[in-house]
């Protein structure tokens, strides 16, 4: 015997030749709200509408507590755009995500479910970055590879912003990234790190012999042809695709916080690590966390390096924006020099420095 509210969703239905009740649900953008009529009743449940707004987003929660099962997260990955992976942080079910993007419209300006996963974590643990435990690669490779409708990734790490060596958490990093490659995602286009502290750049890197683990290999796609049949087509290595970085750093600028040749590391990492974009990627977004910083586009000048091909917009939180730093950076196609400034009031404003010269 039904309920009275299900014999209402019933009667719903038979509105608006049978979609009286997407017509309904088109209306419910909250995910809270959706989430509460998934509960109600099993009418909603497994709807595809209710799915696809529910499970848009979710997150993955490190170090987990609890079991869950993989068969479950199979089901709601196919609707997942946006993953946000979170390391090192308290387990808890995050109402709204905090403002830690650079960028307007990031992936964490919504709301999500929380997904955590039994992989075992430690924190304080010394480790070397090229002994890898390739079972902890496979469960990572295998959690990403469900993922296969994913358009952003955000990995949001607790890391300590001092430099302290190579813990579980920098090595998780590593992990991520080889899966990242491995899988290789048709249509990620958007990768953030949000924040990530200083030591955890060197752990991120992709390019060339910097890569802890392995280097993106070279990876091919079978394709028809209709004349000389199968051939094969070598595909770019999923960050030379990516369009949108998004990266909030752990200022290490800070007083004591690591020490000056750390830091002149630190700052010829990144400056290597951001030019491994420079074919493809059209929007940056750069801030410093807890302090300000200098222009991450403009360190490591002083060897010479060739522009961006496609840059079109850089968003900077807490970055010194100089006269000619538009010239220097060699955008050619650069449209906007975005730069947040803090007004009397606690009060921020967006202020495009294109023009200044």
């Amino acid at each position: 015997m039904s309920s009275p509210f299900e014999q209402a969703v019933w009667l719903l239905e038979q509105y608006w030749d049978g979609r009286g009740l997407d017509r309904l649900l088109s209306h419910i953008d909250t995910t809270s709200d959706i989430l509460n009529l998934r509960l109600a009743s099993h009418v909603f449940y497994n709807r595809r509408q209710i799915q696809t707004k529910a499970f848009s987003i979710i997150y993955i929660h490190t170090p987990p507590s609890g079991e869950q099962s993989f068969d479950g997260l199979s089901a709601l990955s196919l609707t997942c755009r946006n993953l946000i992976i979170k390391i090192g942080y308290p387990r808890q079910r995050p109402s709204k995500p905090r403002d830690d993007a650079t960028v307007p419209h990031s992936v964490q300006d919504s709301t999500a479910r929380s997904s955590p996963l039994p992989l075992p974590f430690k924190f304080l643990l010394q480790r070397r970055p090229t002994q890898l435990n390739q079972g902890l690669l496979q469960q990572w490779h295998r959690i990403l590879s469900l993922f296969t409708n994913m358009t952003s990734l955000t990995i949001s790490v607790n890391g300590d912003p001092t430099w302290q060596g190579c813990t579980d958490i920098e090595m998780l990093l590593i992990y991520l990234r080889i899966s990242i490659e491995r899988v290789n995602f048709k249509h990620l286009r958007t990768v953030g790190f949000s924040p990530l502290h200083a030591a955890g750049v060197t752990y991120i890197r992709w390019a060339g012999l910097g890569a802890f683990g392995e280097a993106p290999g070279r990876i091919w796609d079978e394709q028809e042809h209709l004349e000389i049949g199968r051939t094969m087509r070598e595909r770019r290595c999923i960050w030379q695709r990516i369009q949108r970085l998004e990266l909030c750093i752990q200022s290490p600028y800070l007083e004591g916080r690591v020490s000056d040749g750390q830091r002149s590391t630190f700052e010829s990492v990144l400056a290597d690590h951001l030019r491994s974009f420079h074919k493809s990627l059209r929007v940056l977004g750069f801030g410093w966390k807890d302090g300000v910083g200098p222009n991450p586009l403009l360190l490591g000048l002083q060897e010479e390096k060739g522009g961006w091909d496609m840059l079109e917009e850089v968003w900077f939180r807490n970055v010194i924006v100089a006269s000619g730093d538009v010239e220097a950076i060699k955008a050619k196609k650069l449209q906007r020099l975005m730069v947040k400034m803090s007004l009397p009031g606690n009060t921020t404003v967006w202020t495009d420095h294109l023009g200044v010269v």
